[in-house]
């Protein structure tokens, strides 16, 4: 009877910009894992695809096209055209006046919108991402936008030092 080789993970958490992540890597295999923090994101309607790139790449498809089904289909009666955001100053609405739960790939996302104040509420639910070290950077994914892709370079580094192609290399060798 043949006995496979068990598998050998290795795992460190990472903290950028006060969100902690912790990202796994197996080298037999190759498969990364990370897990991403649940955390809320607030922005106005117009700006918030700007600070907020993983909107639109969340679970591969985004949220965005659910926004913008929520802001067509839930719309108030009476409520005029959508406006422009009120600048950098964000006032947190009293109450938040349209309220939806997506479900992405099983994970639920949930998204409100203030009429009023044109701002939006999103919460993102812990999430855990399967890769593979060479679908890392294949198609559209949240991990690459990040805190302007330093995530990304975080899972690159630490698959280096894990994987099995360091090669030997010596850096003091090159000077």
């Amino acid at each position: 009877m043949t006995h496979l080789p068990t598998k050998r993970w290795n795992k460190q958490s990472v903290e950028l910009e006060g969100c902690s992540y912790t990202i796994e890597y197996c080298p037999q295999t190759e498969e990364i894992v990370v897990t991403q923090p649940a955390k809320v994101i607030v922005g106005y309607r117009k700006t918030i695809g700007d600070h907020h790139p993983e909107v639109c790449t969340y679970m591969g498809v985004g949220i965005e096209t659910e926004i913008a089904r929520l802001l067509i289909m839930e719309r108030p009666k009476g409520q005029g055209p959508l406006v422009d955001g009120q600048g950098d100053n964000v006032r947190m609405p009293k109450c938040l006046t349209t309220t939806k739960d997506i479900d992405l790939n099983g994970s639920t996302f949930s998204i409100a919108y203030d009429w009023n104040t044109d701002l939006i509420v999103i919460k993102v639910p812990e999430l855990v991402t399967h890769k593979y070290r060479n679908t890392l950077e294949v198609g559209h994914s949240e991990l690459k936008v990040l805190h302007n892709g330093r995530l990304l370079e975080e899972i690159q580094m630490f698959v280096f030092e894990y994987g099995n192609d360091q090669l030997d290399f010596n850096p003091e060798d090159v000077f």
